[in-house]
């Protein structure tokens, strides 16, 4: 920077308030773009980044962006790593099956859950704004009760296999998972499950060897 004449001879640049509003604002910047690339969202704690201190709207965007980032790493993140995976090679149709990896082959009642807890919400949201006769009459609370059993029930089910809920990279094998097939009382192919894989299991904190 003193070769340049941006800081004078002797000082540091830190003491230059302009040139240091723009490195720190380059950086935060820098991290947003790299961020977004494999998180979908912006960095975390950007505004201490640029101004030095934490703030309060800068505290709320975290925590908009990592709930964001549970979404996306949950729900949506799949096809963005088979991008990154054909992209880069990892993954090579010419030698790959001819047969395509991207129908879901999960079974059908795995796949149904999730349109089951949008039906019960949407019948939870008609009984409480827009009931038909009013909230307390029985037959409106019946439907909410109904509604409300099955959401509960649907929701403890997904969060109890939250595995085979996850939008799972389809290319290429992730390591850590193994998939079962699973078949019906005739042997017929019923669908795909995921289960952890033994190699990548948490240890036993109380096991000694």
């Amino acid at each position: 920077f003193e070769s340049a004449d941006v800081v004078a001879t002797g000082s540091t640049w830190e003491d230059n308030a302009p040139l240091l509003t723009s490195y720190q604002n380059l950086w935060a910047d820098n991290a947003d773009a790299v961020s977004v690339a494999y998180s979908g969202t912006g960095a975390l704690k950007t505004d201490f980044t640029r101004t030095g201190k934490r703030t309060r709207l800068g505290a709320f965007n975290d925590f908009l962006n990592s709930a964001s980032r549970y979404y996306q790493n949950n729900w949506t993140d799949g096809p963005r790593q088979d991008s990154y995976d054909l992209f880069l090679g990892g993954f090579r149709p010419h030698t790959a099956s001819i047969k395509s990896p991207f129908p879901d082959r999960r079974p059908v009642y795995i796949q149904l859950i999730p349109m089951i807890i949008c039906a019960a919400l949407t019948v939870l949201g008609a009984t409480i704004f827009f009931p038909k006769d009013r909230f307390t009459s029985s037959k409106n609370l019946l439907y909410f009760a109904g509604a409300s059993i099955v959401l509960a029930l649907s929701t403890k089910f997904m969060f109890k296999n939250g595995i085979q809920f996850v939008n799972w990279p389809k290319l290429v094998d992730v390591g850590f998972l193994v998939v079962h097939q699973t078949h019906d009382k005739e042997q017929q192919f019923k669908g795909l499950k995921y289960a952890q894989s033994p190699k990548f299991s948490k240890p036993d904190p109380l096991k000694r060897d």
